[in-house]
Order: C-alpha cells, then structure tokens, then sequence
C-alpha cells in the first residue's frame, strides 16, 4: 500500500514539473522562428502556417502568458519583454495592447499575446 503512495506521489510531482503555466524561472529559448528570438521555455508550439500575406507563423500555447498587464491594460510579460530586449531586439510599435512589432537587424517579429497562448509572425521587409 506504501509503494502504491509513493507511486502517486512521484507521479504527481512529474506532472507538476511539466506544466506549460508561464513563470519567469522556467528561463527562456530560442523559437524555431526565428533562432535568436526567445520564447518561454515551457511554452508549447501548436502550429506553424502560413498567413495570407505569406507570413510564416508560429504559436505557441502558455498559460497565463498574458495575465501581466500593465496600468493602461496593455498584455506586458515584464521578464520575457526584458529578455527579448537582452537578446538585442527592440520594440518598434504596439497594437491594441497585445500586439507588439520587435526588429533587430533588419529582420521583424511581430508578437501577438492572449491570456493563455502567443504568436509570433516574421513579418516581411
């Protein structure tokens, strides 16, 4: 009966290990996108497609990605905008409070956030 416990309860610490919930602390990777624009680590990829302007995009789902807001109600994730600025990127416009245009390069990612997924779109200069 013990190891039957001890069975659950390993299983439930895995599963709380793997969770897609964003934290800061889970530290951040290179999107398949783009190779040097980060993502959330434990963010999920959902698709890659392409849009009708021929913009290739990539979702991703995250939970909780677009719970931090700031006083004007603008989706504002202040550790992932931080690490985005660290890898050189800069942020150049931003619609309707969830959308955010970054460019480094010449190259621009377009960054779509909701409360529990995100998109990134390369956008075509």
């Amino acid at each position: 009966m013990k190891k039957k416990y001890a069975n659950l309860l390993i299983l439930l610490l895995l599963l709380a290990g793997c969770s897609n919930e964003y934290h800061e602390k889970e530290g951040f990777a290179n999107s398949r996108l783009q190779s040097d624009f980060p993502v959330p680590a434990n963010a999920k990829e959902k698709r890659e497609s392409a849009k009708k302007d021929k913009s290739v995009y990539q979702k991703y789902e995250l939970i909780g990605i677009g719970k931090e807001t700031t006083d004007d109600g603008e989706i504002h994730p202040t550790a992932y905008f931080k690490k985005i600025a660290e890898e050189g990127w800069t942020e150049e416009k931003k619609y309707e409070g969830k959308g955010y245009i970054f460019e480094k390069d010449e190259e621009q990612i377009y960054l779509e956030l909701h409360t529990d997924f995100f998109e990134l779109t390369k956008l075509d200069n």
